[in-house]
């Protein structure tokens, strides 16, 4: 079904590490459909939700803060749109649940779905949405795929060339090292968007249990530093923390080890391209490394039930305890053999939570799910702002590092990713705000 060219699609974007690029491909797949596209950061479109034309506005959640976006994006008549970025990696419904708002199914007008588990979970929630939900996979998908991952070549060569042969350890320990504070801060947050439910028991101990879950995997995480750098001959370990955590603890940590290097820069897909094994305990980079064919190994100390909370412990052989990762990691440096074998059926696990890992792309799924069932568009040809539409707004230190992006930088990064489109015309990209772009063909 085809798009009517006067349609607009917004896309606001919250953290750039996780989000840029695959809202980039989404851009120039709907640009290319003929849609007027606006992406940027998430604070100036909002506060522009009744300064721009009446589109369609595609939310990355359904949490509390971002159905009061919606409310105010509704208000101001836009058709309402989500996916939910935090799903990604998430193997149980009670946890997929948790990022949804109670009263969401009031304020979103279309619910996309990464698989067929996560429109199941939703719908045994949310019934009386059976006609606004629509299996799509993810887009950040997408770009694991060997055309898009040729762009970061440059990126993992040159990585390789300053490292040598590596193996790289992913952490993700926002709750307990979060860099809002320490675990109350976290904790506060969390309950600010209900994710966990204050003065709720359940939420209480489930709160507490994750707090333990990373805890343990901290302690498991240092034991395997410490023992490659004992019985690893040599071999360069790289630690890179979760954008969410605290740098500087780790950094402290390591800064004595001869072969231990604390590294937040950059991408996380040339990095994982780069090494030459990826070590994690439940970071959803696993499952992005499963996807991309590239050797990883779950690391999952204790029996906590966060451990079956993510889907790339369900993807990636597991072990229980450092020792044995260290060994299987060097013993993956030089032979795959037998991960090789067993991705078939780490695949079929994997099917049923994620479409669109080959065949039809992501992005052009969620185009199709939008032509589908937004209403008609307006009668405009060249997006233009409504009176009194703010070019900038003030920004936190915080959301600065989450957002905030260059004409040139969009440039360089849309002409890597259309390169490995097979349509040949070209997608154009103008700013029209402070990190906020419009993208047409």
């Amino acid at each position: 079904m085809g798009i009517p060219l006067t349609a607009i699609l917004y896309l606001p974007i919250e953290e750039a590490s996780r989000e840029l690029t695959s809202k980039l491909l989404l851009a120039a797949r709907a640009a290319l459909r003929g849609v007027q596209v606006v992406l940027g950061q998430v604070w100036l479109m909002t506060a522009n939700f009744d300064r721009m034309p009446r589109g369609t506005v595609l939310f990355k959640g359904n949490n509390l803060i971002q159905h009061r976006n919606m409310r105010q994006a509704k208000r101001s008549g836009h058709f309402i749109v989500s996916m939910e970025e935090e799903a990604l990696g998430v193997a149980r419904a009670d946890q997929i649940l948790r990022l949804y708002d109670d009263k969401i199914d009031e304020t979103c007008d279309v619910f996309l779905a990464q698989g067929r588990f996560h429109r199941d979970v939703i719908l045994q929630r949310f019934p009386q949405i059976a006609d606004r939900i629509d299996v799509v996979g993810n887009p950040r998908i997408d770009l694991l795929r060997p055309e898009f991952l040729k762009q970061y070549d440059s990126d993992r060569d040159e990585l390789q060339r300053r490292h040598g042969r590596f193996i790289l350890v992913n952490t993700n320990y926002s709750a307990g090292n979060s860099t809002l504070g320490d675990a109350l801060a976290a904790y506060e947050s969390s309950t600010n968007t209900i994710i966990f439910r204050p003065d709720d028991p359940i939420d209480d101990e489930a709160f507490r249990d994750l707090l333990a879950w990373e805890r343990g995997n901290i302690r498991e995480i240092v034991r395997l530093v410490r023992w490659l750098e004992n019985n690893g001959s040599g071999t360069t370990v790289i630690i890179r923390p979760h954008p969410s955590e605290r740098f500087d603890i780790w950094l402290q940590a390591f800064e004595r080890y001869r072969h231990v290097r604390v590294i937040r820069s950059g991408g996380h897909m040339p990095w994982i391209l780069a090494s030459a094994v990826l070590i994690h305990s439940g970071c959803t980079t696993g499952m992005e490394a499963f996807v991309a064919d590239h050797p990883a190994i779950a690391l999952r100390p204790n029996d906590n039930p966060w451990h079956s909370c993510f889907l790339s412990n369900l993807v990636n052989p597991t072990v229980a305890d450092a020792a044995t990762a260290g060994r299987n990691a060097l013993h993956l440096m030089v032979d795959t053999h037998q991960l090789q074998e067993a991705r078939p059926a780490y695949r079929q696990v994997l099917a049923d939570h994620i479409t669109a890992i080959d065949g039809d792309l992501s992005s052009d799924l969620i185009v199709n799910a939008i032509a589908k069932r937004q209403p008609p568009g307006s009668a405009m040809q060249g997006w233009q702002p409504l009176p009194g539409f703010f070019e900038s707004k003030p920004m936190s230190p915080i959301q600065r590092a989450k957002m905030s992006t260059t004409l040139a930088d969009i440039e360089t990064e849309m002409t890597s990713i259309v390169a490995a489109l097979p349509e040949t015309e070209a997608v154009k990209i103008r700013e029209i705000g402070k990190s906020m772009f419009y993208v047409s063909t």
